[in-house]
């Protein structure tokens, strides 16, 4: 069984009936049958939901549903009792395990035919992708802008999405000791903090965001550490280590700022 990216409908594979039956979840009832190939198994919905893809696991076959039409499109060829089905992310390729060849066939959507098969272990059933990460590695530069009244800190972070996928959203934020306060037009500054948002970035891609902190109100020769970390993102970053970085600054006068 599948649902439609709405909610509304349902779609169940009826494994005696050779039909899946499309049911309406608002009212619980079957609004219609679809005939397929013999001893329907697995179905899976195209991540547009435009597709309902279903392994005949009887007679070999995967049957094509539009879902606009509730009609069958297309039969395609699978190898020997295709069980279950799974489409990739873009909705461009089905994948169909092939229980009695211990085999998976892809299916190319865009034209319904065999795109490829390969060999995995026995009897493979279920069929399922990772959900999809990626991985925003965070640096940090540091570099001393003196002046005898307009010393400043100039703050780079550069912001790499190390994949496997693209970024779709992140936010790092830069924790300022006091009492530093900070400026600059490509993150918000507040007390305490240096706040910066990430739009869509592919995956190998980097961008960097800037903010300067004035060193008129520092205490000489003491350091001050500025670390940035990661916060939120999507799709999820499972690799920690490289989210957060810092660097240390000293003023030593207003024309000597040694930073590492």
């Amino acid at each position: 069984m599948a649902f439609d990216p709405t909610g509304a409908r349902a779609y169940v594979a009826l494994v005696n009936g050779g039909s899946v039956a499309v049911v309406s979840t608002a009212t619980g009832t079957v609004t219609s049958l679809v005939p397929v190939g013999v001893a329907p198994h697995g179905v899976a919905l195209s991540p547009d939901g435009t597709l309902v893809y279903v392994a005949d696991y009887g007679s070999h076959t995967v049957s094509a549903l539009s879902t606009a039409t509730g009609a069958v499109t297309a039969t395609v060829p699978a190898g020997p009792g295709p069980e279950a089905v799974a489409f990739d992310a873009a909705g461009a390729r089905a994948y169909v395990t092939d229980t009695d060849a211990d085999t998976v066939t892809v299916i190319d959507t865009a034209t319904g035919t065999v795109d490829s098969a390969f060999t995995v272990g026995s009897h493979p059933a279920g069929i399922a992708f990772a959900p999809p990460t990626a991985d925003l590695a965070v640096t940090l530069t540091a570099t001393g802008v003196p002046g005898l009244l307009g010393g400043r800190i100039d703050y780079t972070l550069t912001l790499t999405d190390n994949g496997p996928s693209a970024l779709t959203s992140a936010t790092v934020t830069a924790t300022l000791p006091s009492p530093m306060t900070a400026t600059g037009n490509s993150c918000a500054a507040t007390s305490g903090h240096v706040t910066c948002a990430v739009g869509a970035l592919a995956a190998g891609a980097s961008t960097t965001r800037t903010f300067s902190v004035p060193v008129g109100t520092l205490t000489l020769g003491l350091p001050y550490t500025v670390t940035a970390k990661r916060g939120t993102s999507a799709p999820a970053d499972t690799d920690p280590a490289d989210d957060t970085a810092s660097r240390t600054c000293a003023v030593v006068t207003s024309l000597i700022i040694k930073c590492c």
